[in-house]
């Protein structure tokens, strides 16, 4: 797995800021991938992952797209989620769409972003 090393944090991410999702069985249908982990309180995240979840939110709010790729390489898991404590819910598919990136969308979506997840 390639790191990721917040620009303001100045150290590696932490392979585990996220609690793992709901294991399920194999039979039950109505789980689907890739997990939504939904959080709206920023104290259920790590301190370090309130910190990736902040670059990642920034770094799509600003269009900066390597930072965007970089953060969910090192974490795939990242790629519908919205900044925990925010008020629009844009995950960083919203934000692409907002700039026009086609190209950054198009990315998201091959790499499990869902084109029905909703803002607040």
């Amino acid at each position: 797995m390639v790191r990721f090393s917040p620009p303001l944090l100045g150290r590696p991410m932490p392979p585990d800021i996220l609690p793992e999702p709901p294991s399920s069985r194999a039979d039950d249908l109505s789980v689907a991938e890739p997990t939504w982990y939904g959080f709206t309180d920023p104290a259920a995240l790590s301190e370090e992952g309130r910190a990736t979840f902040a670059v990642l939110a920034d770094a799509a709010r600003d269009g900066r797209w390597p930072v965007v790729f970089a953060v969910l390489d090192a974490d795939p898991r990242l790629v519908n989620v919205t900044r925990p404590g925010g008020t629009s819910g844009f995950a960083p598919l919203h934000q692409a769409a907002y700039h026009g990136a086609a190209v950054a969308a198009e990315a998201l979506v091959a790499r499990g972003a869902w084109l029905a997840l909703r803002t607040a």
